[in-house]
């Protein structure tokens, strides 16, 4: 038996992944695409490096045309570049590593990563054509 709603799409979820390394960062984007493609990207200063199906005006910030439409494939590398150029200029996710000395506990430390999300419908804050934002996220590592 075939579901009823064959070809109703989910827009109303919510998609949170912090890991490390470009493999991960590729499937993370791939599973936010969903098959779609970018046609804007915005750099926000709270939320990151958003990538937008539309064109989008918030904040006082104007998202900005790609060249032409890209797969999450064609936006590992930029989304990389963004990340590392965002942390020489002190981007980098607000984190105090002197509140994890007590968090420890001998067989656990925290290492910088990145973090792919959006919120619930898909929207990334105020924005709502987005795909997915991505910003730099500290990970807990240990057993």
């Amino acid at each position: 038996m075939k579901p009823e709603f064959e070809y109703a799409i989910m827009d109303n979820r919510e998609f949170n992944i912090v890991s490390e390394g470009d493999a991960q960062l590729a499937a993370a984007l791939a599973l936010a695409f969903q098959g779609r493609k970018a046609t804007y990207w915005v750099s926000h200063p709270q939320h990151g490096l958003i990538w937008l199906w539309a064109e989008e005006h918030r904040d006082n910030k104007t998202s900005q045309m790609l060249p032409s439409p890209h797969a999450a494939s064609d936006v590992v590398t930029p989304t990389r570049l963004w990340l590392q150029a965002a942390a020489k200029m002190g981007r980098e996710h607000a984190f105090n590593w002197e509140d994890t000395k007590g968090l420890l506990g001998g067989d656990c430390s925290f290492a910088p990563a990145w973090r792919v999300y959006h919120d619930f419908w898909g929207h990334v804050g105020d924005y709502h054509y987005a795909l997915c934002a991505v910003q730099y996220a500290i990970a807990w590592i240990g057993k």
